[in-house]
């Protein structure tokens, strides 16, 4: 029997040089999300990462609610986008952490990325292999949804370089 039901948001966020005109938005659709999974109710944790050629992880499995919104502080322009690296490397963190997570607890892994897609520089995980992940995590329950600063939708195919 389910004794409880936890989200794991999780938030991918593009800050290449590529996005230096939609820093405004990008923090917007950030905050959007945040506030969405607030309102539901659930016990949600939220890992925020943001990403160019390298990743900071601003917040690893923090309880929602002391999560904050992105400032241009955290949030600066810099680099080129290296999404599938970033994306299996905290895909892996997830999963890592999940794993200290009791058996009779629900787990609902929720991902989104805000990117443009544009300017892919990964270099340890190629786009086929990317998307093999992608599709094995989505079969496995995980909600991924790949949106733009202005949030709208992505499809993998726009995200190969």
């Amino acid at each position: 029997m389910i004794e409880q039901e936890i989200v794991e948001l999780v938030c991918l966020v593009d800050r290449s040089i590529s996005m230096l005109e939609r820093q405004e938005q990008v923090m917007q659709v950030h905050q959007s999300i945040l506030e969405e999974y607030k309102k539901q109710g659930h016990k949600c944790f939220v890992t925020t990462c943001l990403f160019s050629d390298k990743a900071e992880v601003l917040y690893l499995h923090n309880e929602i609610a002391y999560v904050k919104p992105l400032t241009q502080r955290e949030y600066y322009v810099d680099g080129s986008t290296a999404l599938y690296d970033v994306m299996e490397d905290m895909i892996r963190r997830i999963e890592e952490g999940l794993e200290y997570i009791k058996e009779e607890v629900k787990k609902r892994i929720r991902m989104y990325v805000i990117t443009d897609g544009v300017d892919n520089c990964s270099v340890k995980v190629l786009y086929d292999e990317f998307c093999q992940l992608v599709h094995q995590k989505q079969e496995e329950g995980w909600l991924m949804e790949f949106v733009t600063p202005a949030r709208q939708p992505i499809s993998l195919a726009n995200l190969e370089t």
